[in-house]
């Protein structure tokens, strides 16, 4: 999310249409927002066994992803164009990203 908000939408944000802007918002912000509620204000835990999900979640992502840019021709996000090996490594690094802070959050 910090990623997409810092480094993408500001390149072709200026070109959105108002109604996309919203969707951006709510498709970005709203669901960490709600996880991080759950998480703070519940007495939810994360167990460190279930990296597997997030894990499962993300190659899901990345195939619709490819499948995605390769049938428009135009990919999802600018830095993910499939062109070269960058946009897995570039997924790979914000999963383990991901987890570090599961794994951070969990011996909270």
């Amino acid at each position: 999310m910090f990623v997409f908000w810092v480094l993408v939408a500001p390149e072709f944000i200026r070109e959105v249409v108002l109604w996309m802007k919203v969707s951006l918002v709510f498709a970005h912000i709203i669901p960490i927002s709600w996880l991080l509620m759950n998480f703070f204000l519940t007495e939810s835990t994360i167990t460190i066994g279930d990296w597997w999900h997030s894990l499962l979640l993300v190659l899901v992502y990345l195939y619709i992803n490819y499948v995605f840019t390769i049938r428009e021709g135009d990919p999802v996000y600018p830095f993910m164009t499939w062109n070269d090996p960058l946009t897995l490594l570039y997924s790979v690094g914000v999963w383990a990203f991901g987890e570090i802070c599961s794994y951070i959050c969990g011996r909270l």
